[in-house]
């Protein structure tokens, strides 16, 4: 038994290093038996032994900790199972909400002035319309009111001729008084003429003709020439029924055109001789009459252009054929409201 005891060694035994003791060559940690890292794994720092080159020191405590929590966190987000048909919160694309609100918006702004403007163009064409009825329903009240005074005035004339001008003097002088050419010419005639009971007035008829004359009735020149031509002796002064004649000539009266001439073919006093005007005038006053062959009811006797013809006939003999001619293409080149000289 001693001899047992004093043969064994108490010098430590060469054996190889186990697993438990072995040492990381980063974090120089030591395995402990109770670790349960593999043991190809550092328990501490997480590092295989083999893949760490002697004398590399390990991170930091927090870096170690940040980097195995987000190591940690990714190996969840692996392992973690998505719903189907939903895709991750990060990798969704935010969605535009800031440009569907501003394309609603200008969409609907677009609608708004395009109602207002729709509702503008209405109400214009509504008032357009409105005030184009106004516009004829007037025009056919002053129709109606013109053919009404033109049928007064016409049943007046019918009177006077039937020389009974006391009955048509309140409507003449009522229609003249407003402004009525013609009523003004009949209320003159009737003054002038004083037919039916009405004694004469001279000085009133002038005055009415006058006034007809100056609102532009033709009619009322003729007259007022016809009288300074060949009224009573005391009033007859040439010049001034050139005046009057030419005033409805100018216009394109037929009447005035024929009076002119005669008086022009007649060598009256401070008016002469012009057988080229007059028979210009003649000639005018005979193509309106073939144009138009109606006469005036109020015209004075014997001053109708249908006596145009007539005096043409007179007149042409006396000419030369040059003046004759001259005279025609006048009138051939003339229009209402050129100069007659």
């Amino acid at each position: 038994m001693n001899h047992s005891i004093s043969s064994l060694s108490l010098e430590p035994l060469d054996t190889p290093e186990t697993p438990q003791q072995r040492g990381c060559p980063r974090c120089q940690y030591v395995r402990q038996a109770s670790d349960t890292a593999p043991e190809w794994q550092c328990p501490r720092c997480g590092v295989a032994y083999d893949k760490v080159q002697p004398g590399a020191t390990a991170p930091p405590p927090s870096t170690r900790k940040a980097s195995a929590g987000k190591a940690a966190q990714r190996s969840a987000q692996a392992q973690s199972p998505q719903p189907p048909g939903r895709a991750s919160v990060s990798s969704t694309p935010e969605r535009p909400w800031a440009l569907i609100v501003f394309t609603v918006g200008m969409v609907l702004l677009l609608g708004l002035v395009g109602w207002k403007w729709q509702a503008r163009h209405y109400q214009a064409a509504e008032r357009a319309a409105r005030a184009a009825a106004d516009a004829q329903a007037q025009t056919v009240a002053q129709e109606k009111v013109r053919q009404d005074e033109e049928a007064q005035l016409k049943a007046a004339e019918g009177l006077w001729r039937s020389h009974k001008s006391e009955q048509a003097l309140p409507t003449v002088e009522a229609m003249a008084q407003q402004g009525h050419p013609r009523a003004m010419v009949l209320l003159g005639l009737m003054h002038w003429e004083g037919r039916g009971g009405m004694p004469k007035n001279p000085t009133l008829a002038l005055q009415w003709l006058q006034k007809a004359a100056q609102q532009g009735s033709a009619l009322a020149a003729v007259w007022l020439g016809y009288i300074y031509e060949k009224g009573p002796q005391d009033m007859r002064q040439p010049s001034l029924a050139e005046n009057w004649y030419r005033k409805a000539a100018r216009a394109g009266d037929s009447t005035g055109l024929y009076s002119l001439g005669k008086l022009y073919a007649q060598d009256l006093p401070g008016v002469g001789y012009r057988p080229v005007q007059a028979l210009m005038l003649l000639e005018l006053a005979m193509r309106d009459f073939n144009a138009n062959p109606t006469q005036e009811s109020m015209t004075p006797n014997n001053q109708s252009a249908f006596w145009a013809q007539g005096a043409i006939r007179s007149l042409e003999p006396r000419m030369s054929i040059t003046d004759a001619a001259q005279a025609r293409r006048l009138a051939d080149a003339w229009k209402p409201g050129m100069p007659l000289e």
